[in-house]
């Protein structure tokens, strides 16, 4: 994905889960984390996102997290007057699963992805209409 925007693949189903590859980039950064959830871990958002601005200062924040292991952090936002969007992305993991995390196994990545309210709103219809059980992928590009 050259343009800037999220893919989210569906990994292993797991009894009690999913896992998830997230795949985050604007046109100079890019990230990957991969997560684990269940089918409806991104529902929440995906309805906040459809009605996205209710006013120019509104802001949808997306926390997951698995304590010491991997956390994603996206916050959509207006950055200017016109109504210009951004999606804030913080997303932080450690490769090391064992007893023994060490400071070389652990990455971030914290960058946006600047867009408009339409294409938030798109992100959010992508996101709702995705069932992770029967396909595979999300794929959102940004406009």
């Amino acid at each position: 994905m050259s343009k800037q925007g999220i893919q989210i693949i569906r990994g292993s189903l797991g009894y009690d889960d999913i896992t998830f590859e997230i795949k985050l980039n604007n046109e100079r950064n890019s990230s990957s984390i991969y997560i684990y959830g269940q089918s409806d871990v991104f529902k929440k958002f995906a309805n906040e996102l459809l009605i996205f601005p209710k006013t120019l200062g509104s802001e949808i924040k997306f926390e997951y997290s698995e304590e010491g292991y991997y956390s994603i952090f996206l916050r959509v936002f207006c950055y200017n007057e016109n109504g210009h969007a951004a999606l804030h992305v913080k997303v932080s993991s450690s490769a090391s699963l064992g007893w023994q995390k060490k400071e070389i196994e652990h990455s971030s990545a914290e960058f946006y992805i600047t867009t408009f309210p339409g294409s938030i709103n798109q992100l959010g219809e992508l996101l709702k209409k995705w069932n992770p059980l029967t396909e595979q992928e999300m794929i959102w590009i940004a406009d």
